[in-house]
């Protein structure tokens, strides 16, 4: 029983990360990026990665640099903050600044907030359009003072990583770190984060091409099948043909055997009509015409006594008469019509 393609894609959705789970196991953890944790004092941070928890000062990160980077490889690190770290602002701003709106919040920044523009990292969120005629817009802004931050930054950049993000409890889909201070990935972990995506979309296009080349696969069979049908079928319209032919030929023959007189009919009836010194040579049948050929002493009676007879029409001689020894040889020939015949007795 083939299964439809969403029954297939669902499967798909939860097959690909179980099995990757279990046959991964530590290789598919590498491919998560370090995340460490900063307490909300900024004195000590939980460092996880492949499924280890550590706890490091940062003492313990400028004394062990390469023990970090050994372990961790160079990766960036994820940094997360404490929520009581931000400072949330409300603004409202003209509605022609939606466009532009991360540059015109820098701008002014120094007059929205206690902070100057480099002193804080800040992220956005647009509420509801504020003022008359939706002329205004009014923007959620939270801002984290750099200061507080910056030893770690400084920490691990002197072990040799980068940070590649800045999140904070409560708002981890925003990034606090702009996007030219973000370490990028080297290229040979951002071609292991994309061979997920590449096993999903290769397990996807079997899934999707498997039933494909079954489907493909049916259709050339039912094709030779079809093929084959149609050429029998030809022959046997052929054979029909044929069949239909010899069946009308039959019919046409069959009608003329009905139409033709039968012959014992035919020499009962000249039995009976010829006088007594008459003698047939030859008798040729052809459908309702009649050809005698015979010697008989008055010949010329033998075309009136035809024609007097009931049954007969249309007597006439073939040849001229030729006379032997008081005999005349003669030809002639006559229409048989029994049917006339049965129609007059009645």
């Amino acid at each position: 029983m083939s299964l439809s393609v969403p029954y297939r894609w669902r499967s798909l959705r939860t097959w690909i990360p179980a099995c990757m789970e279990a046959a991964g196991g530590r290789l598919f953890a590498r491919w998560v990026p370090p995340e460490m944790k900063i307490d909300i004092e900024g004195r000590s941070a939980a460092l996880r990665y492949q499924e280890r928890n550590l706890a490091v000062s940062l003492d313990d990160l400028r004394r062990q640099m390469p023990l970090f980077t050994r372990r961790i490889g160079k990766r960036p690190v994820k940094l997360m903050v404490s929520k009581k770290w931000l400072l949330h602002r409300r603004v409202t701003l003209p509605a022609a600044a939606r466009e532009n709106l991360r540059q015109v919040v820098a701008y002014e920044l120094d007059r929205i907030s206690p902070f100057e523009k480099d002193q804080a990292w800040f992220v956005l969120e647009v509420g509801e359009p504020g003022g008359h005629a939706n002329s205004r817009i009014v923007v959620d802004l939270w801002l984290l003072p750099r200061q507080r931050l910056q030893p770690w930054m400084d920490a691990l950049r002197e072990a040799g990583l980068g940070v590649g993000a800045v999140v904070a409890e409560g708002r981890e889909r925003h990034d606090f770190l702009p996007p030219e201070s973000r370490a990028r990935l080297p290229w040979k972990h951002r071609i292991a984060r994309a061979l997920p995506l590449f096993l999903a979309l290769l397990a996807l296009a079997a899934l999707l091409l498997l039933p494909l080349g079954r489907l493909h696969h049916q259709i050339d069979r039912l094709t030779l099948k079809e093929d084959r049908i149609q050429r029998e079928y030809e022959q046997t319209v052929k054979l029909q043909k044929r069949l239909d032919s010899r069946l009308a030929d039959l019919q046409q023959t069959a009608k003329r055997w009905a139409a033709a007189p039968e012959p014992l009919e035919i020499l009962g009836a000249l039995s009976r009509l010829l006088p007594d010194d008459t003698y047939l040579q030859q008798l040729e049948i052809k459908g309702r015409e009649i050809r005698l050929r015979g010697v008989s002493s008055q010949a010329t009676a033998l075309i009136a006594l035809l024609e007097e007879a009931p049954g007969f029409e249309h007597p006439r001689f073939l040849s001229p008469l030729t006379r032997k020894e008081k005999q005349e040889l003669f030809q002639l020939t006559v229409t048989y019509a029994p049917s006339r015949l049965r129609e007059k007795s009645r």
